[in-house]
């Protein structure tokens, strides 16, 4: 008895208030996690964001992008939470798109240094789409939360994550108007920077007059949730391919988010009032 009792006490002496602590976060709901992570990320965005601003472009953005991988892969590797790594991404894109052509000013001699930032700010972006599709979809398919464990900060998470999970049907719409946001401005800043950094006016907008960012905005939307008006025509190959490309994410968004907020009004509202 005691022979099986003495390491788990000296595991649990070792571990301390802060492991005891560490692991009722790790065993907390999605709620919670996504609550922890977004405040992480706020910190992280609003002390990174004035550094990167006043290091050089190649060094800085670089830097950061690798930092910020980094950063999510060794979160991820610990306890197998891919959203950290989400919203990491989420960062890395808000920067690339931010203030576009001051970014892009010191590689807009050079289309290819352009291209290949387009390139991994999308990537980065399909990512975070997937996660929050995801997570959208388990937290439709939360169960009530129990207590966590016997410790002081238990109690207070667990009211939250109480909280949290009778308000869930919030959630998903929330999550739902993040992305079509997010999706909107990231488009609206691939197109701004097609046409502003592509030579010889290869690519641009047959509209016979100036585009300026807003523009770019609009007509994004309009593709998210159009298939266009017919006022703002792209020209290009790779211009009408990111396009067609806003078209598929939109009308794919809105259907699974759609059969997700269904699915979730089926199972917890309709299905126990028929019961009962």
């Amino acid at each position: 008895m005691d022979g099986e009792s003495g390491p788990k006490r000296r595991s649990n002496e070792t571990a301390g208030v802060f492991g005891e602590a560490w692991q009722t976060i790790r065993t907390s709901s999605i709620f919670v996690k996504t609550v922890g992570t977004l405040l992480l990320t706020a910190v992280l965005l609003l002390s990174l964001t004035p550094v990167v601003a006043v290091i050089p472009f190649r060094a800085g953005l670089g830097a950061l992008i690798i930092g910020f991988w980094a950063l999510g892969l060794a979160v991820v590797a610990y306890h197998n939470w891919p959203l950290s790594m989400g919203l990491s991404a989420v960062h890395v894109v808000l920067l690339l798109h931010l203030n576009g052509s001051r970014l892009f000013s010191d590689a807009a001699a050079n289309f290819s240094s352009t291209g290949l930032l387009l390139i991994l700010s999308s990537i980065m972006y399909v990512e975070l789409l997937v996660l929050m599709i995801y997570y959208a979809y388990k937290i439709s398919l939360q169960r009530r939360p129990r207590p966590l464990a016997e410790h002081p900060w238990a109690g207070l998470l667990f009211r939250l994550d109480l909280t949290l999970y009778r308000l869930r049907i919030l959630v998903i719409p929330v999550l739902y108007v993040v992305i079509v946001i997010v999706t909107i401005l990231t488009f609206g800043q691939i197109y701004n920077d097609l046409i502003s950094f592509t030579p010889n006016n290869m690519i641009y907008f047959s509209t016979g007059e100036t585009i300026d960012p807003w523009d770019t905005v609009y007509f994004s939307s309009v593709t998210f949730f159009t298939i266009g008006y017919g006022d703002i025509i792209p020209q290009g190959r790779l211009l009408k391919l990111f396009v067609q490309l806003e078209m598929v994410i939109g009308h794919l968004i809105n259907v699974f988010y759609g059969a997700i907020l269904l699915n979730f009004v089926v199972t917890n509202i309709a299905r126990p009032r028929r019961d009962n």
